[in-house]
């Protein structure tokens, strides 16, 4: 063998490691991907369970919002704490729809999210909160519940109206 036969074939050998690396390489970035997104979605779970949890761990709480739906009038404590609600609550809408906006989340799954939302939007609390407090959300925020508040104009309510308006006990 000569040189030059030797040469051809240690270049061949290192082009097939060469694509060898890049799609091992490849496959470690997809299954990054595919992980950051699972933890992901785990952390929205996480973190939209956690402010429902206030209605079933505070009694005061749950009425409190009841009283609001109902149009009662609330001492200022009571407001401040369903306004500090909204505000958490919404905070995490927006980190899950920067979420979306990064690509770790994909269409169906924000849509079924978007749903969600609108659902919120159809209490009192959250509309009068929305009108007060919207600028201080990112804009892109600003124009995805200003479209879901757009689109419940133009929509069948997406909750019955005994989940928004409960009777009242006589």
């Amino acid at each position: 063998m000569n040189w030059e036969a030797i040469s051809t074939v240690s270049e061949v050998i290192g082009a097939i490691a060469v694509v060898v690396s890049l799609i091992y390489l490849a496959l470690q970035v997809r299954q990054n991907t595919q992980m950051s997104k699972s933890a992901t979605r785990q952390t929205i779970a996480d973190a939209l369970t956690r402010p429902p949890s206030d209605f079933f761990t505070d009694p005061g709480f749950a009425r409190n919002f009841l009283k609001h739906i109902d149009g009662e009038n609330l001492e200022a404590e009571q407001v401040l704490q369903l306004q500090a609600y909204c505000y958490i609550t919404l905070r995490t809408w927006e980190n899950i729809h920067y979420q979306y906006r990064s690509g770790m989340l994909n269409e169906d799954e924000w849509e079924a999210l978007h749903r969600n939302v609108k659902a919120l939007l159809q209490a009192p609390m959250w509309r009068d909160y929305w009108e007060r407090e919207r600028e201080i959300y990112s804009s892109p925020f600003r124009k995805e519940i200003d479209t879901a508040l757009a689109e419940l104009a133009d929509e069948p309510a997406l909750m019955p109206k005994s989940m928004i308006h409960p009777q009242k006990k006589r």
